[in-house]
Protein backbone atom coordinates (compact mmCIF):
# COMPACT_ATOMS: atom_id res chain seq x y z
CA UNK A 1 0.00 0.00 0.00
CA UNK A 2 1.24 3.44 -0.91
CA UNK A 3 0.15 5.25 2.25
CA UNK A 4 0.77 8.79 0.98
CA UNK A 5 -1.04 8.28 -2.32
CA UNK A 6 -3.95 6.48 -0.66
CA UNK A 7 -4.39 9.19 1.99
CA UNK A 8 -4.18 12.01 -0.57
CA UNK A 9 -6.74 10.38 -2.88
CA UNK A 10 -9.25 9.81 -0.08
CA UNK A 11 -8.74 13.31 1.36
CA UNK A 12 -9.29 14.74 -2.12
CA UNK A 13 -12.48 12.71 -2.56
CA UNK A 14 -13.87 13.20 0.97
CA UNK A 15 -12.06 16.24 2.40
CA UNK A 16 -14.66 17.26 4.98
CA UNK A 17 -15.91 13.84 5.97
CA UNK A 18 -15.21 12.79 9.58
CA UNK A 19 -12.39 10.28 9.58
CA UNK A 20 -11.73 9.91 13.32
CA UNK A 21 -13.92 10.35 16.37
CA UNK A 22 -12.28 10.45 19.79
CA UNK A 23 -14.34 11.51 22.80
CA UNK A 24 -15.74 14.89 21.70
CA UNK A 25 -13.07 15.44 19.06
CA UNK A 26 -13.57 14.92 15.32
CA UNK A 27 -10.93 15.00 12.60
CA UNK A 28 -11.67 15.15 8.89
CA UNK A 29 -9.65 13.41 6.20
CA UNK A 30 -8.27 16.78 5.13
CA UNK A 31 -7.10 17.48 8.69
CA UNK A 32 -5.42 14.09 8.98
CA UNK A 33 -3.72 14.48 5.61
CA UNK A 34 -2.46 17.98 6.47
CA UNK A 35 -1.24 17.12 9.96
CA UNK A 36 0.48 13.95 8.73
CA UNK A 37 2.20 15.88 5.91
CA UNK A 38 3.32 18.60 8.33
CA UNK A 39 4.70 16.03 10.75
CA UNK A 40 6.48 14.21 7.91
CA UNK A 41 8.13 17.46 6.88
CA UNK A 42 9.13 18.25 10.46
CA UNK A 43 10.59 14.79 10.94
CA UNK A 44 12.67 15.17 7.79
CA UNK A 45 13.91 18.59 8.83
CA UNK A 46 14.96 17.11 12.17
CA UNK A 47 17.00 14.37 10.56
CA UNK A 48 14.59 11.46 10.11
CA UNK A 49 15.04 9.87 6.70
CA UNK A 50 13.67 6.96 4.74
CA UNK A 51 14.09 3.57 6.48
CA UNK A 52 14.90 5.24 9.83
CA UNK A 53 12.97 3.74 12.73
CA UNK A 54 10.50 5.84 14.71
CA UNK A 55 8.86 4.44 17.87
CA UNK A 56 5.35 5.48 18.91
CA UNK A 57 4.72 5.38 22.66
CA UNK A 58 1.11 6.50 22.48
CA UNK A 59 -2.22 5.35 23.93
CA UNK A 60 -5.39 5.10 21.87
CA UNK A 61 -5.75 8.65 20.53
CA UNK A 62 -5.90 10.55 17.20
CA UNK A 63 -2.23 11.46 17.50
CA UNK A 64 -1.37 7.79 17.08
CA UNK A 65 -3.07 7.73 13.67
CA UNK A 66 -1.42 10.96 12.50
CA UNK A 67 2.03 9.90 13.73
CA UNK A 68 1.75 6.45 12.17
CA UNK A 69 0.71 7.89 8.80
CA UNK A 70 3.41 10.58 8.94
CA UNK A 71 6.16 8.06 9.60
CA UNK A 72 5.11 5.39 7.12
CA UNK A 73 4.24 7.71 4.22
CA UNK A 74 7.81 9.05 4.22
CA UNK A 75 9.23 5.55 3.93
CA UNK A 76 10.38 5.33 7.53
CA UNK A 77 9.58 2.37 9.76
CA UNK A 78 6.92 2.75 12.49
CA UNK A 79 7.42 0.84 15.75
CA UNK A 80 4.33 1.11 17.98
CA UNK A 81 5.04 0.40 21.65
CA UNK A 82 2.52 -0.53 24.32
CA UNK A 83 2.43 2.19 26.98
CA UNK A 84 2.46 -0.56 29.63
CA UNK A 85 6.00 -1.62 28.75
CA UNK A 86 8.65 -0.89 31.34
CA UNK A 87 11.62 1.42 30.89
CA UNK A 88 13.92 -1.59 30.64
CA UNK A 89 11.80 -3.16 27.89
CA UNK A 90 11.56 0.08 25.90
CA UNK A 91 15.23 0.86 26.33
CA UNK A 92 16.14 -2.61 25.07
CA UNK A 93 13.94 -2.20 21.98
CA UNK A 94 15.33 1.26 21.20
CA UNK A 95 18.91 0.00 21.43
CA UNK A 96 18.47 -3.37 19.73
CA UNK A 97 16.19 -2.19 16.95
CA UNK A 98 18.06 1.03 16.17
CA UNK A 99 15.28 3.49 16.96
CA UNK A 100 16.32 7.08 16.21
CA UNK A 101 13.16 8.95 17.24
CA UNK A 102 10.49 8.43 19.89
CA UNK A 103 7.05 10.07 19.73
CA UNK A 104 5.65 9.84 23.26
CA UNK A 105 2.46 10.84 25.05
CA UNK A 106 2.51 13.09 28.11
CA UNK A 107 1.02 10.27 30.20
CA UNK A 108 4.45 8.59 29.88
CA UNK A 109 6.36 11.74 30.85
CA UNK A 110 8.21 10.25 33.82
CA UNK A 111 9.31 7.19 31.88
CA UNK A 112 10.39 9.32 28.91
CA UNK A 113 12.55 11.54 31.13
CA UNK A 114 14.40 8.46 32.36
CA UNK A 115 14.87 7.25 28.78
CA UNK A 116 16.17 10.65 27.69
CA UNK A 117 18.84 10.59 30.39
CA UNK A 118 19.92 7.09 29.40
CA UNK A 119 19.73 7.45 25.61
CA UNK A 120 20.30 11.18 25.09
CA UNK A 121 23.28 10.65 22.78
CA UNK A 122 21.22 9.15 19.95
CA UNK A 123 17.49 9.36 20.74
CA UNK A 124 15.35 12.27 19.59
CA UNK A 125 12.07 12.69 21.51
CA UNK A 126 8.83 14.30 20.34
CA UNK A 127 6.36 14.98 23.15
CA UNK A 128 2.58 14.97 22.67
CA UNK A 129 0.91 17.37 25.09
CA UNK A 130 1.94 21.06 25.15
CA UNK A 131 0.77 21.60 28.71
CA UNK A 132 3.42 19.25 30.05
CA UNK A 133 6.88 20.20 31.25
CA UNK A 134 8.94 18.33 28.70
CA UNK A 135 12.72 18.48 28.77
CA UNK A 136 14.20 21.40 26.87
CA UNK A 137 15.57 19.07 24.21
CA UNK A 138 12.17 17.53 23.54
CA UNK A 139 10.37 18.61 20.38
CA UNK A 140 6.70 19.54 20.76
CA UNK A 141 4.27 17.51 18.63
CA UNK A 142 1.74 20.35 18.56
CA UNK A 143 4.39 22.67 17.12
CA UNK A 144 5.54 20.16 14.52
CA UNK A 145 2.07 19.63 13.03
CA UNK A 146 2.00 23.37 12.33
CA UNK A 147 4.90 23.04 9.87
CA UNK A 148 4.00 23.85 6.24
CA UNK A 149 2.37 20.76 4.76
CA UNK A 150 4.07 21.21 1.40
CA UNK A 151 6.85 18.69 1.02
CA UNK A 152 9.04 17.48 -1.81
CA UNK A 153 8.14 13.81 -1.93
CA UNK A 154 11.36 12.56 -3.48
CA UNK A 155 10.80 9.16 -1.91
CA UNK A 156 10.37 5.88 -3.75
CA UNK A 157 8.97 3.13 -1.57
CA UNK A 158 8.97 -0.48 -2.75
CA UNK A 159 6.37 -3.00 -1.65
CA UNK A 160 9.12 -5.14 -0.14
CA UNK A 161 10.44 -2.29 2.04
CA UNK A 162 9.90 -2.52 5.80
CA UNK A 163 6.93 -0.43 6.95
CA UNK A 164 6.14 -1.65 10.44
CA UNK A 165 7.77 -3.53 13.29
CA UNK A 166 5.37 -4.82 15.93
CA UNK A 167 6.55 -5.88 19.36
CA UNK A 168 5.63 -9.38 20.44
CA UNK A 169 6.88 -11.06 23.58
CA UNK A 170 8.19 -14.58 23.19
CA UNK A 171 8.20 -17.54 25.55
CA UNK A 172 11.95 -17.05 25.95
CA UNK A 173 11.37 -13.62 27.46
CA UNK A 174 13.32 -11.87 24.71
CA UNK A 175 11.03 -9.49 22.79
CA UNK A 176 10.71 -10.09 19.06
CA UNK A 177 9.89 -7.59 16.36
CA UNK A 178 7.47 -8.76 13.67
CA UNK A 179 8.52 -7.08 10.42
CA UNK A 180 5.73 -6.21 8.00
CA UNK A 181 6.35 -4.58 4.63
CA UNK A 182 4.32 -2.11 2.59
CA UNK A 183 2.84 -5.06 0.67
CA UNK A 184 1.55 -6.50 3.95
CA UNK A 185 -0.47 -3.32 4.57
CA UNK A 186 -2.90 -4.32 1.79
CA UNK A 187 -3.80 -7.65 3.37
CA UNK A 188 -6.36 -6.65 6.01
CA UNK A 189 -8.52 -4.43 3.75
CA UNK A 190 -8.50 -7.20 1.15
CA UNK A 191 -9.61 -9.72 3.77
CA UNK A 192 -12.48 -7.55 5.00
CA UNK A 193 -13.86 -6.76 1.51
CA UNK A 194 -16.17 -9.84 1.36
CA UNK A 195 -17.93 -8.57 4.50
CA UNK A 196 -19.21 -5.60 2.51
CA UNK A 197 -17.29 -2.99 4.50
CA UNK A 198 -17.51 0.40 2.71
CA UNK A 199 -16.96 4.12 3.26
CA UNK A 200 -20.39 4.25 4.89
CA UNK A 201 -19.24 2.09 7.79
CA UNK A 202 -18.38 3.42 11.22
CA UNK A 203 -16.19 1.00 13.08
CA UNK A 204 -14.53 1.17 16.47
CA UNK A 205 -11.14 0.25 17.83
CA UNK A 206 -11.17 -1.07 21.39
CA UNK A 207 -7.87 -2.92 21.53
CA UNK A 208 -4.57 -1.07 21.99
CA UNK A 209 -3.60 0.77 18.81
CA UNK A 210 0.02 -0.08 19.61
CA UNK A 211 -0.76 -3.68 18.68
CA UNK A 212 -1.61 -4.74 15.15
CA UNK A 213 -5.22 -3.53 15.42
CA UNK A 214 -4.13 0.11 15.23
CA UNK A 215 -2.19 0.02 11.96
CA UNK A 216 -4.60 -2.30 10.12
CA UNK A 217 -7.67 -0.22 10.97
CA UNK A 218 -5.91 3.01 10.03
CA UNK A 219 -4.88 1.46 6.71
CA UNK A 220 -8.47 0.44 6.05
CA UNK A 221 -9.72 3.87 7.13
CA UNK A 222 -7.68 5.79 4.56
CA UNK A 223 -8.35 3.24 1.82
CA UNK A 224 -12.14 3.15 2.16
CA UNK A 225 -12.88 6.61 3.50
CA UNK A 226 -14.91 5.17 6.38
CA UNK A 227 -15.01 6.51 9.96
CA UNK A 228 -13.04 5.18 12.93
CA UNK A 229 -14.19 5.67 16.53
CA UNK A 230 -11.22 5.46 18.90
CA UNK A 231 -11.99 4.21 22.40
CA UNK A 232 -9.41 4.39 25.17
CA UNK A 233 -11.21 2.02 27.54
CA UNK A 234 -12.83 -1.42 27.32
CA UNK A 235 -15.39 -0.57 30.00
CA UNK A 236 -18.52 -2.30 28.63
CA UNK A 237 -20.90 0.59 29.34
CA UNK A 238 -18.59 2.97 27.45
CA UNK A 239 -18.54 0.61 24.45
CA UNK A 240 -22.33 0.38 24.38
CA UNK A 241 -22.69 4.14 24.79
CA UNK A 242 -20.33 4.65 21.82
CA UNK A 243 -22.32 2.22 19.65
CA UNK A 244 -25.50 4.13 20.44
CA UNK A 245 -24.03 7.62 20.09
CA UNK A 246 -21.93 7.14 16.97
CA UNK A 247 -24.02 4.45 15.22
CA UNK A 248 -21.09 2.02 15.07
CA UNK A 249 -21.63 -0.71 12.49
CA UNK A 250 -18.89 -3.20 13.42
CA UNK A 251 -15.89 -3.83 15.64
CA UNK A 252 -13.63 -6.67 16.69
CA UNK A 253 -12.31 -7.72 20.07
CA UNK A 254 -11.12 -10.60 22.22
CA UNK A 255 -13.51 -12.93 24.13
CA UNK A 256 -13.24 -11.23 27.57
CA UNK A 257 -14.54 -7.97 26.07
CA UNK A 258 -17.69 -9.70 24.83
CA UNK A 259 -18.08 -11.53 28.14
CA UNK A 260 -18.01 -8.14 29.86
CA UNK A 261 -20.65 -6.77 27.47
CA UNK A 262 -22.94 -9.65 28.36
CA UNK A 263 -22.62 -8.81 32.06
CA UNK A 264 -24.21 -5.39 31.56
CA UNK A 265 -27.70 -5.46 33.03
CA UNK A 266 -30.54 -5.90 30.54
CA UNK A 267 -32.33 -3.14 32.42
CA UNK A 268 -29.81 -0.64 30.99
CA UNK A 269 -31.05 -0.38 27.42
CA UNK A 270 -28.69 0.78 24.68
CA UNK A 271 -29.64 1.26 21.05
CA UNK A 272 -27.35 -1.15 19.18
CA UNK A 273 -29.47 -1.36 16.03
CA UNK A 274 -26.65 0.10 13.91
CA UNK A 275 -24.37 -2.86 14.67
CA UNK A 276 -24.22 -5.22 11.66
CA UNK A 277 -21.58 -7.63 12.86
CA UNK A 278 -18.90 -8.19 15.47
CA UNK A 279 -15.79 -10.32 15.14
CA UNK A 280 -14.34 -12.32 18.01
CA UNK A 281 -10.59 -12.68 17.57
CA UNK A 282 -7.33 -13.21 19.40
CA UNK A 283 -7.98 -16.43 21.33
CA UNK A 284 -10.00 -19.65 21.10
CA UNK A 285 -13.58 -18.45 21.30
CA UNK A 286 -15.99 -20.50 23.45
CA UNK A 287 -19.08 -21.53 21.46
CA UNK A 288 -21.27 -20.75 24.45
CA UNK A 289 -20.06 -17.13 24.38
CA UNK A 290 -21.00 -16.76 20.72
CA UNK A 291 -24.41 -18.31 21.37
CA UNK A 292 -25.08 -16.01 24.32
CA UNK A 293 -24.06 -12.93 22.33
CA UNK A 294 -26.27 -14.03 19.43
CA UNK A 295 -29.24 -14.43 21.78
CA UNK A 296 -28.61 -11.09 23.52
CA UNK A 297 -28.14 -9.16 20.26
CA UNK A 298 -30.26 -11.05 17.69
CA UNK A 299 -29.72 -8.49 14.92
CA UNK A 300 -25.92 -8.79 15.04
CA UNK A 301 -23.97 -11.35 13.03
CA UNK A 302 -21.43 -13.02 15.33
CA UNK A 303 -18.31 -13.80 13.33
CA UNK A 304 -14.98 -15.36 14.19
CA UNK A 305 -11.64 -15.12 12.48
CA UNK A 306 -8.15 -16.40 13.10
CA UNK A 307 -4.72 -14.92 12.67
CA UNK A 308 -1.58 -13.68 14.35
CA UNK A 309 0.54 -10.56 14.33
CA UNK A 310 2.95 -12.59 12.19
CA UNK A 311 0.24 -13.06 9.53
CA UNK A 312 -0.89 -9.44 9.05
CA UNK A 313 -3.12 -10.68 10.91
CA UNK A 314 -6.25 -12.42 9.49
CA UNK A 315 -5.89 -15.73 7.61
CA UNK A 316 -9.35 -17.25 8.13
CA UNK A 317 -12.78 -15.65 8.42
CA UNK A 318 -16.36 -16.85 8.63
CA UNK A 319 -18.59 -15.51 5.86
CA UNK A 320 -21.78 -13.54 6.40
CA UNK A 321 -23.68 -16.34 4.69
CA UNK A 322 -22.38 -19.24 6.80
CA UNK A 323 -21.93 -17.63 10.21
CA UNK A 324 -24.93 -19.29 11.89
CA UNK A 325 -24.40 -22.82 10.62
CA UNK A 326 -20.66 -22.57 11.32
CA UNK A 327 -20.89 -20.80 14.67
CA UNK A 328 -17.77 -21.69 16.62
CA UNK A 329 -15.56 -22.02 13.56
CA UNK A 330 -12.73 -19.58 12.77
CA UNK A 331 -13.78 -19.75 9.11
CA UNK A 332 -12.22 -20.66 5.78
CA UNK A 333 -8.82 -19.48 4.54
CA UNK A 334 -9.00 -15.97 3.09
CA UNK A 335 -7.88 -15.25 -0.52
CA UNK A 336 -4.25 -16.06 -1.35
CA UNK A 337 -3.73 -18.06 1.86
CA UNK A 338 -3.04 -21.78 2.14
CA UNK A 339 -3.49 -23.50 5.50
CA UNK A 340 -2.70 -27.02 6.60
CA UNK A 341 -3.14 -28.94 9.83
CA UNK A 342 -0.13 -31.19 10.38
CA UNK A 343 1.23 -33.67 12.88
CA UNK A 344 4.60 -33.45 14.64
CA UNK A 345 6.37 -34.84 11.56
CA UNK A 346 4.73 -32.34 9.21
CA UNK A 347 2.27 -34.82 7.69
CA UNK A 348 -1.03 -33.29 6.61
CA UNK A 349 -3.90 -34.53 8.77
CA UNK A 350 -7.38 -35.35 7.48
CA UNK A 351 -10.50 -33.41 8.52
CA UNK A 352 -11.42 -33.93 12.14
CA UNK A 353 -7.92 -34.62 13.42
CA UNK A 354 -6.15 -32.05 15.61
CA UNK A 355 -2.68 -30.83 14.73
CA UNK A 356 -0.57 -27.70 14.36
CA UNK A 357 -1.90 -24.97 12.07
CA UNK A 358 0.65 -23.89 9.46
CA UNK A 359 0.18 -21.03 7.01
CA UNK A 360 1.56 -19.97 3.64
CA UNK A 361 0.79 -16.80 1.70
CA UNK A 362 1.64 -13.13 1.21
CA UNK A 363 0.22 -12.36 4.66
CA UNK A 364 3.12 -14.09 6.42
CA UNK A 365 5.64 -11.67 7.95
CA UNK A 366 9.03 -10.94 6.47
CA UNK A 367 10.56 -12.28 9.69
CA UNK A 368 11.54 -11.28 13.21
CA UNK A 369 13.74 -8.20 13.16
CA UNK A 370 17.43 -8.99 13.49
CA UNK A 371 16.58 -12.46 14.82
CA UNK A 372 17.23 -15.08 12.11
CA UNK A 373 17.25 -17.93 14.63
CA UNK A 374 13.72 -17.19 15.85
CA UNK A 375 12.56 -16.65 12.26
CA UNK A 376 13.95 -20.00 11.16
CA UNK A 377 12.12 -21.72 13.99
CA UNK A 378 8.70 -20.60 12.76
CA UNK A 379 9.14 -20.20 8.98
CA UNK A 380 10.21 -23.46 7.39
CA UNK A 381 10.07 -24.23 3.67
CA UNK A 382 7.85 -21.20 3.16
CA UNK A 383 5.34 -22.25 5.83
CA UNK A 384 4.69 -20.33 9.04
CA UNK A 385 4.31 -22.70 12.00
CA UNK A 386 1.80 -20.97 14.27
CA UNK A 387 2.11 -23.12 17.39
CA UNK A 388 -1.69 -23.19 17.47
CA UNK A 389 -3.70 -26.40 17.43
CA UNK A 390 -6.69 -26.77 15.18
CA UNK A 391 -8.72 -29.04 12.94
CA UNK A 392 -10.64 -28.72 9.67
CA UNK A 393 -14.14 -30.01 9.13
CA UNK A 394 -15.35 -31.61 5.91
CA UNK A 395 -16.28 -28.17 4.50
CA UNK A 396 -12.73 -26.78 4.97
CA UNK A 397 -13.74 -24.65 7.96
CA UNK A 398 -11.02 -24.30 10.58
CA UNK A 399 -11.62 -24.77 14.30
CA UNK A 400 -8.96 -23.56 16.75
CA UNK A 401 -8.48 -25.86 19.74
CA UNK A 402 -5.82 -23.88 21.59
CA UNK A 403 -2.12 -23.13 21.82
CA UNK A 404 0.21 -26.09 21.51
CA UNK A 405 2.16 -24.91 24.54
CA UNK A 406 -1.10 -24.76 26.55
CA UNK A 407 -1.95 -28.42 25.90
CA UNK A 408 -1.94 -30.53 29.05
CA UNK A 409 -0.54 -34.07 29.00
CA UNK A 410 -1.86 -36.03 31.94
CA UNK A 411 -1.09 -39.73 32.25
CA UNK A 412 -0.01 -39.73 28.58
CA UNK A 413 -3.36 -38.31 27.41
CA UNK A 414 -3.75 -34.96 25.63
CA UNK A 415 -6.15 -32.48 27.22
CA UNK A 416 -7.05 -29.20 25.50
CA UNK A 417 -7.82 -26.38 27.98
CA UNK A 418 -10.18 -24.66 25.53
CA UNK A 419 -12.46 -27.71 25.50
CA UNK A 420 -12.75 -27.77 29.29
CA UNK A 421 -13.17 -23.99 29.47
CA UNK A 422 -16.00 -24.10 26.96
CA UNK A 423 -17.71 -26.81 28.99
CA UNK A 424 -17.35 -24.91 32.26
CA UNK A 425 -18.61 -21.64 30.77
CA UNK A 426 -21.95 -23.36 30.13
CA UNK A 427 -22.37 -23.72 33.90
CA UNK A 428 -24.83 -21.00 35.00
CA UNK A 429 -22.70 -20.03 37.99
CA UNK A 430 -19.39 -19.50 36.18
CA UNK A 431 -18.47 -16.10 34.76
CA UNK A 432 -14.86 -16.68 33.69
CA UNK A 433 -12.51 -19.64 33.72
CA UNK A 434 -8.96 -20.56 32.77
CA UNK A 435 -7.65 -24.12 32.68
CA UNK A 436 -3.93 -24.83 33.06
CA UNK A 437 -1.63 -27.78 33.65
CA UNK A 438 0.21 -28.15 36.94
CA UNK A 439 3.33 -30.36 37.16
CA UNK A 440 2.75 -33.71 38.83
CA UNK A 441 5.33 -36.41 39.58
CA UNK A 442 3.04 -39.36 38.84
CA UNK A 443 0.95 -38.12 35.92
CA UNK A 444 3.19 -35.49 34.36
CA UNK A 445 0.54 -32.81 34.76
CA UNK A 446 -2.72 -32.31 36.63
CA UNK A 447 -5.67 -30.34 35.29
CA UNK A 448 -6.41 -27.16 37.23
CA UNK A 449 -9.40 -24.85 36.71
CA UNK A 450 -9.29 -21.26 37.99
CA UNK A 451 -12.85 -19.98 38.20
CA UNK A 452 -14.52 -16.61 38.68
CA UNK A 453 -18.11 -17.24 39.87
CA UNK A 454 -20.95 -15.09 38.58
CA UNK A 455 -22.29 -12.57 41.12
CA UNK A 456 -24.64 -14.19 43.62
CA UNK A 457 -23.41 -17.75 42.98
CA UNK A 458 -21.58 -19.86 45.55
CA UNK A 459 -19.67 -22.77 44.05
CA UNK A 460 -17.68 -25.62 45.51
CA UNK A 461 -15.11 -28.02 44.14
CA UNK A 462 -17.67 -30.81 44.46
CA UNK A 463 -20.24 -28.85 42.42
CA UNK A 464 -17.77 -28.24 39.61
CA UNK A 465 -16.50 -31.81 39.43
CA UNK A 466 -20.03 -33.23 39.49
CA UNK A 467 -20.95 -30.95 36.60
CA UNK A 468 -17.85 -31.96 34.65
CA UNK A 469 -18.56 -35.68 35.09
CA UNK A 470 -21.76 -35.18 33.13
CA UNK A 471 -19.99 -33.59 30.18
CA UNK A 472 -16.33 -34.65 30.09
CA UNK A 473 -14.25 -37.81 30.06
CA UNK A 474 -12.84 -38.59 33.48
CA UNK A 475 -9.22 -37.72 32.57
CA UNK A 476 -10.33 -34.20 31.53
CA UNK A 477 -12.05 -33.38 34.83
CA UNK A 478 -10.07 -30.78 36.83
CA UNK A 479 -8.87 -32.25 40.09
CA UNK A 480 -7.49 -28.90 41.22
CA UNK A 481 -9.97 -26.03 41.45
CA UNK A 482 -9.33 -22.49 42.61
CA UNK A 483 -11.88 -19.69 42.96
CA UNK A 484 -10.88 -16.06 42.36
CA UNK A 485 -12.57 -12.70 42.15
CA UNK A 486 -11.00 -11.94 38.75
CA UNK A 487 -8.54 -13.29 36.19
CA UNK A 488 -5.48 -11.24 35.19
CA UNK A 489 -5.60 -9.81 31.66
CA UNK A 490 -3.00 -8.75 29.13
CA UNK A 491 -2.95 -5.33 27.47
CA UNK A 492 -5.16 -6.69 24.66
CA UNK A 493 -7.74 -8.07 27.09
CA UNK A 494 -6.77 -11.74 26.83
CA UNK A 495 -6.35 -13.87 29.94
CA UNK A 496 -2.73 -13.60 31.10
CA UNK A 497 -2.11 -17.34 31.46
CA UNK A 498 1.53 -16.93 32.42
CA UNK A 499 0.38 -15.12 35.58
CA UNK A 500 -1.75 -18.08 36.66
CA UNK A 501 1.11 -20.49 37.30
Amino acid sequence: MDIRKTLEETASRLPHKTAIIYRNQRLSFEQIKTEAASLSRALREHGVSQKNKVALLLPNCPEFAVAYLAVVQMGSVAIPLDIRLTKEEISSIIRDWGVSTLIAHHSSLGLVRELEKELKDFLKVIGVGTNQKWDGNTLGYEELIQYPAEINWDIKVKGSDDALILYTSGTTGRPKGVVLTFDHLDCFPETMAPLGVTEDDINAILLPMSHISGPILINQLILLGSTLVILDTIRPETILEAIERHRISWFHGVPPIFQALLKVSRERHYDTSSLRFIAMMGAPVPLVLMEEFKDRYPGVKVLQGYGLTETSPIVTLVSLEDWEKKLGSAGKPVPRVEIRVVDEKGNVLPPGEVGEVIIKGPQVMKGYYNNPEATAQVIRDGWFYSGDLGRFDQDNYLYIVGRGKDMIITGGLNVYPAEIEECLLKHPGIGEVAVIGVPDFMRGERVKAIIVPRPGHKLSKKDIQSYCREHLADFKIPDLIEFREYLPKTGTGKIARASLY
